[in-house]
């Protein structure tokens, strides 16, 4: 089903934004392409990166980083400002409906 068309574009309550096939399977979503702003819900498995203001949406200073070695770290062009130090770390950052943000470890098999 990898040839299968897009049947619609959706705006879901979430905010997420989905194009799907007509059998509702899923094939882009706006949440994995974060920009500058993370919503309840919303899973990062990549970087977030702020605007330079309210008005100019190109590249800001702050930068919110899914490091490969699995921690997190908030940066402010390129000095780290924050860390989680994480032993082991993770592979995906979790915004939940009640607003916490945690960091998902990885599974030992």
């Amino acid at each position: 089903m990898a040839n299968a068309q897009l049947a619609y574009g959706a705006m879901l309550d979430s905010g997420n934004f989905v194009l799907a096939t007509s059998s509702s399977d899923t094939r882009w979503q706006s949440f994995d392409e974060p920009i500058d702003t993370i919503l309840p819900g919303q899973v990062l498995r990549s970087n977030l990166v702020s605007s330079f203001s309210d008005t100019n949406v190109s590249r800001g200073r702050f930068e919110f980083i899914l490091q490969t070695d699995g921690n997190l770290s908030v940066e402010a062009r390129n000095d780290a400002c924050w860390s989680t130090m994480s032993v082991g770390g993770g592979y995906q950052v979790i915004f939940n409906q009640s607003g916490f943000i945690f960091l998902q470890a990885k599974m030992e098999l």
